[in-house]
């Protein structure tokens, strides 16, 4: 009875580890395609579409619920398992069977979860990448010098504005001259 339990575990373990090798390949790493290295020279030489980090994110819920499930249902066997009465003549304590599944479905769902939590990452770098050059791209057609995305606000062209901000302290308006005398007229001679 122990050979047929100890094959069955290795068999659960090898099953496990061939599966969680192809984890990562999610949605993002099958579908997701980042720009070349060099400039675009059309649009669609990159993906910029954010659908497969959206299944790989949905996935990666349901592989994370099936992991708890998993080993919240490993735990719960186990503790029946210490409550049971086990008679003093079995020296070999008993494992039940449903605990080494159990724990195989625990282990391969955090490893798909991981799997596609790595591969949404590779996604949206992707994506991001896609537009940043479809960007530079569009630019470059209209004969725009190319200006990275994320800089905000954009650069001043010929040095600092020589107007003060709004919220600066503005220095009181000046009176305006007081009039000046009339010149007394001259003595007559």
């Amino acid at each position: 009875m122990t050979a047929v339990r100890a094959s069955s575990a290795r068999v659960t373990a090898v099953l496990c580890a061939f599966l969680a090798l192809l984890m990562p390949a999610g949605c993002s790493h099958l579908f997701s395609r980042p720009p070349p290295p060099r400039p675009l020279y059309w649009e669609g030489e990159c993906m910029s579409s954010r659908a497969p980090v959206v299944g790989d994110v949905l996935g990666s819920v349901y592989t994370g619920a099936i992991a708890f499930v998993g080993f919240a249902g490993a735990a719960l066997v186990a503790q029946n398992a210490s409550e049971q009465t086990v008679p003093s003549w079995d020296p070999e304590p008993r494992t039940p069977a449903a605990m080494p599944y159990l724990l195989a479905l625990g282990a391969l769902g955090t490893a798909a979860t991981v799997g596609l939590i790595g591969s949404a990452r590779h996604g949206l770098q992707s994506a991001r990448s896609c537009e940043a050059a479809q960007a530079e791209l569009a630019g470059r057609q209209m004969g725009w010098p190319p200006q990275p995305a994320w800089q905000w606000p954009p650069p001043v062209q010929g040095g600092p504005p020589t107007l003060a901000p709004p919220y600066a302290p503005q220095p009181p308006p000046a009176s305006p001259p007081a009039p000046q005398p009339a010149p007394e007229p001259a003595p007559e001679q």
